[in-house]
């Protein structure tokens, strides 16, 4: 967040230059003013863009690293409601029992969902 402040302050400070020099400058100057110009708009918006890749690959890599962390309990949840099912519960046992089976399926679906779409 910092360096996406950081960049923008330094992207309006250049902006300012630029138009402090074409008020003061000839056209001849201006002609090289802009195509300075057009050329660290490009490089900035390469490093803006490079900077954008790093943080969402950090970001995936994390979630991906989480992810296989929560869904090894969750199929261990899973696994021992199977096994309680198959167990005399009362219908207040059975309805948590199912409960948790639905919260744990559905974290399972939503954590591969989101693993699936990082594969994109």
């Amino acid at each position: 967040m910092q360096e996406t402040e950081e960049s923008i302050a330094e992207f309006s400070k250049f902006c300012l230059e630029i138009q402090l020099a074409n008020n003061s400058n000839n056209d001849e100057n201006k002609a090289h003013s802009q195509d300075e110009e057009r050329v660290y708009l490009s490089n900035f918006g390469v490093n803006v863009v490079k900077r954008r890749v790093i943080v969402a690959d950090g970001a995936k890599g994390a979630f991906i690293s989480i992810s296989h962390e929560l869904r090894n309990p969750l199929y261990g949840i899973l696994a021992s409601c199977e096994l309680m099912e198959e167990s005399k519960l009362n219908e207040a046992q059975a309805g948590l029992v199912e409960t948790i089976q639905g919260c744990g399926t559905s974290l399972i679906s939503i954590i591969n969902s989101v693993l699936d779409f990082a594969k994109l």
